[in-house]
């Protein structure tokens, strides 16, 4: 999956270069998944709870459909291969 610059964060693009550094091409909307899983375990550390887990994954899922619905009605996209 191919992302706008303008949609990347600095540390989800350092997260994603080193794992694919050590072999692991990951597509860029899981890598951010990963860095807010990382993210919540920093913060919440081992009181981290399922609820947080769920509430994560569903803020995720959110941003990313947003995202593609963005993405799908500006002009300059449409054609674009979604890989």
């Amino acid at each position: 999956m191919k992302v706008d610059h303008k949609y990347k964060s600095e540390d989800v693009v350092t997260l994603d270069v080193a794992l694919r550094s050590v072999g692991l091409p990951i597509d860029y909307k899981h890598v951010d998944l990963i860095m807010e899983v990382f993210k919540m375990i920093e913060k919440k550390g081992d009181q981290a709870t399922l609820k947080d887990s769920c509430f994560l994954q569903a803020k995720w899922k959110e941003k990313w459909d947003k995202y593609e619905i963005e993405r799908n009605q500006r002009p300059q996209t449409q054609g674009i291969d979604s890989k």
